[in-house]
This record gives C-alpha cells, sequence and structure tokens, in this order.
C-alpha cells in the first residue's frame, strides 16, 4: 500500500467515486477522470515523473472483478474525460476490451485547478468481511420464545431492551451501514443474516446497495426446510456466503448434509463460512436466552476436510479460530481454499 503526499483515497470504481473523489479535491470541486497507462509498481517513481509531465492526478486502482475495458496501455492514448460523478461513463467510452487489471488505473485532475502539480495516489479497495446483520426480522426471530413482549413493535420492544437504537426498516439499516462505511473510508461488507429465517432482510440490503454488501447468511442443515431454504438463498435472494454453525446447531462436519451445502455453493460459486471454536452470542446473554453449544464440533481440522473435497469453495474459518488458532493455521496449510478472518480479538 502506497500514500504519497495527500494520503490515501479508498475508491473502486463502483463504489461511489464521485463522492471520495470531491472530498479529496475538496469544496464539492468536480474532477475529470483521466485514463492511465499500466501501474508498475516497482518502478512507479518512473512512471510518477511521467504522469507529472503529462499533467495527470492522482492514480485509483481499479477493482479488478467489476471493470472490462480496453487495455490501459491503449486507455492512455484514447481516453477522453467524464466528470467524476460518472466515471463508469469514462470508461464506457474506452468501448469493451481486453480488461483492466489490479494494478491498472484511471487518473483524477482537478478542473477547478488543472495546472496545479497533481497529488498521485495508489489506492487499494478496504473490506470488511465479517458484519452481522441485527434487523428488525432477526429481533423478532431471536424473542419468539420471550414471555411479555407485545405482539406488535416486538423488535422496537426488544431493542429497547437490549438498550439499542431500533433497526427499523431494512432498508433504513442498510443506509446507516453505508453511512458509517462512508465515514470509516470502507468499499463493502460482508453482511451476515445471523438467524436462520432472516435470509431475505440480507438480500433486501444487498439488492439496495449491490455495490456496498456481498449477502451472507446463517444456516442450519438440519432443518427440515433446509433444502429448500439454501437453494432459494443462493439462487433467487443472490446471497453470496453460506454460514455454518455446527456446535450451535449440534451436526458434525462430516455430515452428508454439510456435503450438499459444499455442493451446493460450488454450484453456485458461492463461499462457505465455518465457526470453529469458542461461540458467545452476547445478545442472548442480554436477553437471559440460553446458548447450549457443543464446542467439540467446531473443529478447524474437520472444516480441512471437507473443503478438501471441494476444491472449487472457497472457505473461510472466522475470528482465527476462536481459540483454536493452531488447529486454524494447521487447516489452513493442509487446504488452500481455507482462509481465515481476523475478526474481533482471538
Amino acid at each position: 500500500m502506497l500514500a504519497m503526499d495527500e494520503g490515501l483515497v479508498r475508491v473502486a470504481v463502483d463504489d461511489h467515486v464521485g463522492v471520495v473523489a470531491g472530498e479529496q479535491l475538496g469544496g464539492g470541486r468536480t474532477a475529470d477522470f483521466v485514463a492511465v497507462a499500466d501501474v508498475d509498481l516497482n518502478s512507479l517513481h518512473i512512471e510518477i515523473d511521467r504522469r507529472i509531465e503529462a499533467g495527470l492526478g492522482g492514480i485509483v486502482d481499479i477493482s479488478p472483478h467489476r471493470v472490462h475495458r480496453r487495455d490501459a496501455s491503449q486507455a492512455a492514448e484514447h481516453g477522453g474525460s467524464a466528470n467524476v460523478a460518472g466515471v463508469q461513463d469514462q470508461l464506457d467510452a474506452l468501448e469493451c476490451g481486453d480488461g483492466l487489471g489490479a494494478q491498472q488505473a484511471v487518473g483524477i485532475r482537478d478542473q477547478a485547478n488543472p495546472h496545479a502539480r497533481p497529488a498521485l495516489q495508489c489506492a487499494i479497495m478496504v473490506c470488511d468481511v465479517h458484519c452481522h446483520c441485527f434487523s428488525s426480522r432477526f429481533l423478532e426471530i431471536l424473542s419468539q420464545d420471550l414471555p411479555d413482549l407485545p405482539s406488535t413493535a416486538r423488535a422496537l420492544a426488544v431493542a429497547t431492551k437490549l438498550g439499542w437504537d431500533a433497526p427499523g426498516s431494512v432498508e433504513s439499516l442498510a443506509d446507516r451501514w453505508v453511512a458509517e462505511f462512508d465515514r470509516h473510508g470502507l468499499a463493502r461488507a460482508v453482511l451476515i443474516a445471523s438467524i436462520s429465517g432472516d435470509e431475505e432482510s440480507v438480500a433486501t440490503a444487498v439488492r439496495r446497495h449491490p455495490s456496498r454488501f456481498v449477502g451472507s447468511f446463517m444456516f442450519n442443515p438440519t432443518a427440515a426446510d433446509a433444502p429448500a431454504r439454501l437453494n432459494r438463498a443462493l439462487g433467487e435472494l443472490g446471497l453470496r456466503v453460506v454460514a455454518l454453525f455446527p456446535a450451535m446447531h449440534k451436526y458434525r462436519l462430516d455430515d452428508d448434509r454439510v456435503q450438499g451445502v459444499f455442493t451446493a455453493a460450488a454450484a453456485h460459486r458461492a463461499a462457505v463460512f465455518v465457526h470453529c471454536g469458542v461461540l458467545t452470542v452476547g445478545v442472548r446473554k442480554k436477553l437471559g436466552l440460553p446458548s447450549p453449544f457443543d464446542l467439540r464440533l467446531g473443529d478447524p481440522l474437520a472444516v480441512a476436510a471437507v473443503a478438501l473435497q471441494h476444491p472449487r469453495v472457497p472457505v473461510i474459518i472466522p475470528h482465527f479460530g476462536a481459540g483454536f488458532f493452531r488447529e486454524a493455521l494447521m487447516a489452513a496449510d493442509q487446504c488452500g481454499t481455507i482462509h481465515l478472518d481476523t475478526s474481533s480479538s482471538n
């Protein structure tokens, strides 16, 4: 990660570039986006000198899975300019072609002061891979066995009991998440439906902000409606990560039903998240709900055994194994499709 002169711009072409770049320029001023040649990080100082001479502005890294356009070396010759709020129009103007890669770029030039020495920057996309969606529906399902709660406005009553802000509608909750992303320079996050039955909430959030959320959902493969729920979530709802909690739902990872989850994930090009190790759910404690989890069932080595049979499926073990650090490292070393998420302090 490189930061030069005035700091780091964390943007990608599909993630509100206009807003971020406008803030970088200050005062709501507009900017031109000018396509520039390939960024060779090994000789970046040479490229910087060339771009300064050419009058090009800050370099903005492009997300490779989102952009498929003309080769960047040709883009430098053929690119015009577009308003910052319509950077996609600039890329469209280059026509479809060989594809713009991760180390290729567009430049920002300040229209208000086009002759000033540009502040050149290289950027990365910053993502959070572990965010729980505590929607109104989540609170309703979680509290369904609690007495003395109203049948209407139940989520509001539970939120009040917890001392939380009420989630409100899924749309308003999604907007609040995105506002926090913007405030902290976050491009995208994996949003997890944190109880079985709340897949629709996350799907709604993804539809509202498709470039900011990747949808994930807690899934219990032992439930009676599991096959239908899995197919709908990965198909109709477009969710991308199946989240398994074997200690919570009490099944072994060598169960045939888990094999079915991995088979479905491969068919839909989805990932599988498997919670291992210590499992505590703070909101359950606050509401006085029991948590009879069987921690023996969340073993990273068992994850590796099933993951090796499905080499096309990316697998995520969160929290560095949540206490099973050694086992998580061993599993990831044995199976190259296993990734460790670093969330929390485990």
